[in-house]
């Protein structure tokens, strides 16, 4: 085996790990942001049920004219 060989393979080694941990860390970054999408979206659904339910709570109520 020359000595290009070993530094040819060693080069390749620490590009692949590199590479893995960019890899890594890009993932990482894109599920962040993907949870903070999710949270934020329930918290404006849970936002927009609340206004809902309490509109609807200041309804006035019929009353039933049968009694």
């Amino acid at each position: 085996m020359a000595a290009g060989d070993l530094r040819d393979e060693r080069i390749s080694r620490r590009r692949t790990r590199r590479t893995g941990d960019v890899m890594t860390r890009l993932f990482g970054t894109w599920m962040q942001a993907g949870t903070g999408l999710m949270a934020g979206s329930l918290r404006v659904a849970a936002d927009m049920l609340e206004d809902s339910v309490d509109e609807f709570d200041r309804r006035p109520r019929r009353r039933n004219r049968s009694r």
